[in-house]
């Protein structure tokens, strides 16, 4: 009977701190690593995981990564400014591309792009507005 109370306690912890982990990373910064962070790593369809349901609705996930993989491939990014108003938030990013020789470009570039977040089901998504 010790034994069980133990495991069981020893399970009811673990539990609860898994669960502080996933909230205390739920942010909008978080979500923007993810999305940016999983761009980088050409892993699209977690990538595709980080829209909103709209988005997802109206763009499968077999054509969004056919399309990103034929895209620039996204080599950096910095979050240069956040704001958070209730269960939206606007950020700015500077992204550093690599060459492409798709689009004819044989020298990395630099954009800065502004990407929407709302928050949805208690988890933050980015939004195509």
């Amino acid at each position: 009977m010790t034994r069980f109370v133990s495991i069981t306690s020893t399970l009811i912890v673990a539990a609860a701190l898994a669960v502080a982990a996933c909230r205390r990373g739920d942010d909008p910064r978080a979500a923007l690593d993810r999305f940016f962070g999983t761009a980088v790593r050409h892993d699209y369809a977690a990538t595709y995981d980080c829209y909103d349901a709209a988005y997802r609705a109206k763009v499968s996930r077999e054509d969004f990564v056919r399309h990103r993989a034929d895209a620039s491939p996204l080599q950096g990014y910095r979050v240069v400014s956040l704001e958070q108003h209730g269960d939206r938030a606007r950020a700015t990013v500077a992204l550093d591309f690599g060459p492409s020789a798709k689009a004819g470009r044989l020298a990395p570039v630099s954009t800065t792009v502004e990407e929407n977040l709302v928050r949805e089901r208690g988890g933050w998504k980015i939004s195509v507005l």
